[in-house]
């Protein structure tokens, strides 16, 4: 009787176990994280054009420019072409540009590079230049300007 039970018990276990399949689902809230970070420097974008009373597509454009993937943490994959002893830079070194905007540090000492990478610092800087009339500061805006891509 008591063989009877542990079969009827281990029969009615396994058909438990095979019949309802398990699920796992991936987290993808990292993902979410990295897609909500970008979206909340492009309305970042919004809200220092409106500051300063500039153009935000304009902004926008040389931002994906300079820095398509908007990673705050980027510094220029450009190499200096030659020495530059006022910037203190030597030929082939890496360019000195953080950060959203790509602020260029040697020309800026007075900026550090954890303020280049700051999203609110670089946008609020980049927007007030723009105010200021000197969108070609960025090499970028130079490069469109001159391709006709900034109507």
């Amino acid at each position: 009787m008591f063989s009877k039970i542990v079969m009827t018990v281990a029969i009615t276990a396994t058909n438990l176990l095979t019949s309802q399949p398990v699920v796992y689902q991936a987290v993808y809230e990292p993902i979410k994280v990295v897609i909500k970070e970008v979206v909340d420097d492009v309305d970042k974008v919004d809200f220092y054009a409106n500051k300063y009373g500039v153009d935000s597509n304009l902004m926008r454009k040389v931002i994906d420019c300079e820095n398509k993937d908007w990673d705050t943490n980027l510094q220029s994959r450009y190499k200096y072409p030659r020495d530059n002893t006022h910037w203190g830079v030597k030929a082939g070194e890496t360019e000195k540009s953080f950060g959203l905007a790509q602020i260029h540090l040697p020309d800026w000492p007075d900026i550090t590079k954890e303020q280049a990478k700051d999203p609110d610092f670089a946008l609020n800087f980049m927007a007030k230049k723009f105010s200021e009339d000197k969108e070609e500061l960025w090499s970028c805006y130079n490069l469109l300007k001159k391709q006709g891509k900034l109507q």
